[in-house]
């Protein structure tokens, strides 16, 4: 896991990948709906979004989605890559 002292997100991205973080068992990965991240972080569906959406393109976080029986889809799995100091 890469190391970040000064990292290069939004704050909502920040705050998002805090929360993932707190959710994270080990601090490597995580399942969490959406709106599990959403209460945990205080921000709306659409801002919780674009700061996963963030954090996928800037390569902090990888998300596989989890499918029920039926193939509606549970929650996610997230990977968390780097870490905060």
């Amino acid at each position: 896991m890469e190391t970040i002292t000064t990292p290069s997100l939004s704050l909502s991205a920040m705050t998002v990948y805090e929360t993932l973080q707190k959710l994270s068992a080990d601090n490597k990965s995580c399942r969490a709906s959406y709106n599990d991240i959403t209460q945990k972080s205080g921000y709306g569906k659409t801002t919780v979004h674009k700061a996963v959406d963030e954090l996928e393109w800037k390569q902090w976080i990888i998300k596989k989605q989890r499918k029920g029986e039926s193939g509606e889809i549970r929650d996610n799995e997230y990977e968390l890559l780097k870490e905060f100091v």
